[in-house]
């Protein structure tokens, strides 16, 4: 029992044996019963002097359990000061020795519960940013795992978060009940915590919690003690951090070090040091380089490396000359090694310090004795392909990312007449094309330099005396290491003489034609001249009409006719576009009939890629199909044979679709020995057979050959000599839809939706009478006013003489023709819209209309409701002009 309960206990005794002392004096006197003065009948001044005795016995119990208490207290306090003490001693005593981090804190819980100055202790460390590091405990058992996993999960309890939050100690009492939220509560009961941060120079590295009786919670003393092991911790941590963080340093500069030693010694560039041109530190590839041992030329002048005295002095005010500029200098020269052999050398110098240069200069070298002799074989490796490429027949060019020209061989100066010098002035690549081919030219470049790939095409090159060479030009881009582009380059060949030839055979194509359009021109004349003659005859209206139809269809069929010789006879570079392949076929079939009747050749078709179209320049592929029927139809004669069409797509993996058309004849064939030449310019094996009926050029089949390639197919032949011939055509396959042309010869004659409007003052310049007078007829009956002129000088005055209201004149004509009353016209205050009409093929007229600023052009012969037509579309365009 305790002390206090005794006293409590014997004061308790000493007031019931006062009490029945008491009440046995008073029975005596009263001469009463002891019961009744005990407890029934005490009187009124023995309740009173018990009551005060009472009390002052339980007065003397309280104040002397109280004080045995508070002696009791003091002495389990001081035991307990005694105890941490102790362990605060052997804390200290750890942290002097101790430098590994995990033991420190190990060492630092279980010396605070040795001494059993605290039940538990445990330390919880945490990162810069806050979250949970590691933890360490003592006094605690297994119940510490599940407290450090619910930190690492990143739940801190309520009483951690309100000790990093502030410096001080926090004590929670009865931990059993306040911190029902931290695993450890249970092991609390009756218990108090106290925690304090581990805190130096404003780092927070954690926090350290001690348990301890209740009762000494609230000791000032206890709570300086925790504080001042926290301190010290703290203090301790951040010297082992420190520690661990020279040591870091000091093992980064150590390897640096040892790596910068290693790279200075396997460098391939010679480093040293010089001051006042004398020699000073150099590592282990300079002394290589001049062959001496290492550290014998340490104090050595900078001079005994030269070969002359004159270079030494050279070297030293270029150097010294861009030190004092930039601070840097860096030069060629030759230095002169032990062995008295000379090599090429280039040196780097730098100050050690900008602000002291007195300090000396630090010095890289590097043997450029291998650069210098590539170059010099790379200047005779250019030289000799310079030399080369002026002996080449073609023209080479270079040129900048902006077309800019940067070389040309002397091919290109002697043909274009330019000089070097012009080139080194200044020269674009697009300055060189003609107008019509500027645009064009531009947009390939472009797309080259998009697409990384090589180009092919022909242009004409504007010559320093102004005249244009046809050229077939060949570029490709240059790409540097990193894909940019740096420029152009390519060869141009000059086609002159093959545009000649191709010209020649288009011509040649068209002489062959010529009897057959004569014949087809013939019957055209004769079929209109027996009509005419007929209704003339019989005077009957049935016969006129006929009359009128003959001449319409004989008008058009002449026009197409003239049409598609005037597009045989000129050359044009490719214009591709989505067509039926069938469609080509028959109008150079339509073309060659003349001959393949009279060589009694049956036509067969086989026809496979019905609406499949190709992507093709249309009147270049017919002129290929044509020359191909014609040779077709010579290598048949006299007996005749088959000539069999046959269309079919095919599918190739890498190239993509493409359509076969097969031309097969039964003719006599080639031999074997010229099959692999067919192709070659001016080889032809018709007067090899002896037909000197027969006229060869030897261009039609290489012309075609070009055309084919030109337009992205390819063409081969396989041949028998007494069975036959057959060309394999293969073009280029093209997805886009398009309508199917018709090419019947039966065209609608329908006349186009009429535009009526107002009557117009019109100028006619026509120097044939006939057609002069039959659209001024035409028109008039329209209501128009027309005024006439059969050459320029005419229009010209008419023009001056009043308003007009449109211009119609031929191309052709004298006094200047068309151009000059289109200029004339073009100086009026109000210029009248220009419709041109002319007996030449609209075909390559673009830019001579668009020059002379006329609106519409009619390619004669035309009908006569297209005329009117167009005459109303402008005069009614004139009309919204004005009114606007």
């Amino acid at each position: 029992m305790k002390t206090s309960h005794k006293i409590m206990a014997a004061v308790l005794c000493s007031g019931l044996l006062f009490w029945a002392v008491d009440a046995g004096l008073e029975s005596r006197i009263y001469r009463t019963s002891f019961l009744d003065q005990l407890l029934f009948d005490v009187p009124p001044h023995a309740w009173t002097m018990r009551t005060v005795v009472w009390a002052l016995l339980a007065t003397f119990g309280l104040v002397a359990s109280s004080v045995l208490a508070g002696q009791r207290l003091e002495r389990r306090h001081i035991a307990h000061l005694n105890a941490v003490l102790r362990a605060i001693r052997n804390v200290n005593q750890l942290i002097a020795v101790e430098t590994d981090r995990t033991k420190l804190l190990e060492g630092v819980g279980e010396r605070l519960i040795e001494t059993r100055g605290y039940a538990s202790a445990w330390v919880a460390l945490f990162h810069e940013d806050g979250t949970f590091e590691t933890g360490f405990g003592a006094g605690l058992g297994a119940d510490f795992a599940p407290f450090r996993e619910m930190l690492q999960r990143g739940d801190v309890t309520e009483c951690m978060q309100e000790v990093l939050a502030k410096r001080g100690i926090v004590v929670r009492k009865d931990v059993a009940k306040t911190c029902a939220d931290c695993p450890l509560h249970g092991l609390c009961a009756g218990s108090a915590g106290m925690a304090a941060r581990l805190e130096h120079a404003g780092r927070v590295y954690g926090m350290l919690t001690v348990s301890l009786p209740a009762e000494l919670a609230d000791a000032a003393q206890d709570q300086a003690l925790i504080q001042e092991v926290a301190d010290d911790i703290a203090l301790a941590l951040h010297a082992i951090e420190a520690e661990e963080t020279r040591k870091q340093a000091e093992a980064a500069l150590r390897e640096r070090t040892e790596t910068l030693n290693a790279v200075f010694d396997a460098s391939p560039v010679g480093i040293g040091q010089v001051r006042d041109r004398v020699l000073g530190w150099g590592n282990a590839r300079l002394y290589q380089m001049v062959g001496y041992e290492e550290g014998t030329l340490l104090g050595e002048p900078a001079s005994v490396l030269y070969e002359t005295e004159e270079e030494y002095e050279r070297v030293g005010r270029e150097l010294y000359w861009q030190l004092d500029e930039t601070g840097s200098g860096q030069v060629d020269t030759r230095w002169v090694r032990k062995d008295g052999t000379v090599f090429d050398c280039h040196l780097e110098v730098r100050h050690f310090s900008a602000s002291d240069p007195s300090q000396g200069q630090e010095i890289a070298v590097m043997d450029i004795t291998e650069r210098v002799q590539a170059e010099a074989a790379l200047r005779e490796s250019e030289e000799r392909f310079r030399e080369m490429a002026d002996l080449l027949p073609d023209m080479l060019y270079e040129s900048d990312a902006d077309l800019n020209i940067t070389y040309a061989n002397q091919a290109a100066l002697t043909l274009l007449g330019y000089t070097r010098e012009d080139i080194e002035a200044g020269i674009s690549m697009l300055h060189l094309l003609s107008p019509h081919d500027f645009e064009r030219g531009e947009g390939r470049l472009q797309e080259v330099a998009r697409t990384n790939a090589a180009s092919t095409g022909e242009y004409s090159l504007r010559a320093k005396n102004g005249s244009f060479v046809p050229c077939e030009i060949n570029s490709a881009p240059i790409a540097g290491s990193d894909g940019a582009l740096l420029g152009f380059r390519g060869v141009i060949r000059d086609i002159t003489d093959r545009k000649r030839a191709e010209a020649a055979q288009r011509l040649a194509t068209v002489g062959e034609l010529a009897a057959g359009t004569a014949h087809e021109f013939n019957n055209v004349l004769a079929a209109m001249s027996l009509e005419a003659q007929l209704a003339e005859g019989t005077r009957d209206q049935s016969n006129y009409d006929r009359l009128v139809e003959t001449v319409l269809k004989g008008t058009r069929r002449g026009a197409r006719i003239c049409a598609d010789l005037t597009r045989f006879s000129r050359p044009a570079e490719p214009e591709r576009q989505p067509v039926f392949v069938e469609n080509i076929v028959e109008l150079a079939l339509s073309m060659a009939s003349p001959q393949l009747t009279q060589s009694d050749v049956t036509i067969e078709r086989d026809y496979r890629t019905q609406g499949k179209q190709v992507y093709v320049d249309a009147d270049q592929v017919q002129q290929v199909f044509l020359n191909l029927f014609i040779n077709a139809a010579h290598a048949m004669q006299p007996q005749g044979g088959v000539l069999t069409l046959s269309t079919q797509c095919v599918l190739d993996e890498d190239a993509g679709e493409w359509v076969d058309v097969t031309v097969s004849d039964t003719g006599c064939g080639i031999a074997a020995d010229n099959l692999s030449r067919i192709f070659e310019p001016f080889f032809t094996t018709k007067g090899a057979l002896g037909r000197s009926d027969i006229p060869g050029t030897g261009l039609g089949l290489s012309v075609s050959h070009s055309m084919v390639v030109s337009n992205g197919g390819t063409i081969e032949v396989e041949s028998e000599q007494g069975v036959g011939t057959t060309f394999h055509v293969r073009l280029p396959a093209c997805q886009v839809a398009a309508v199917k042309e018709e090419h019947d010869d039966e065209r609608s004659s329908e006349p186009a939706p009429r535009h009526e409007g107002r009557g117009g003052r019109i100028l006619l310049a026509e120097d044939e009478d006939a057609i002069r007078e039959s659209i001024v007829d035409g028109l008039t009956t329209r209501g128009h006013e027309v005024l006439t002129a059969v050459n320029a000088s005419e229009a010209v005055s008419v023009l001056a003489s009043g308003a007009i209201d449109l211009v119609i004149t031929d191309l052709l004509m004298p006094g200047g023709g068309g151009r000059a009353v289109a200029t004339a016209a073009g100086k009026l205050d109000d210029p009248p819209p220009l419709l041109v009409i002319t007996g030449k093929s609209a075909l390559g007229l673009a830019d001579e209309l668009r020059e002379m600023g006329a609106a519409r052009c009619l390619a004669k012969p035309f009908l006569l409701p297209d005329l009117l037509s167009t005459v109303g579309e402008l005069l009614a365009a004139r009309d919204r002009h004005s009114s606007a």
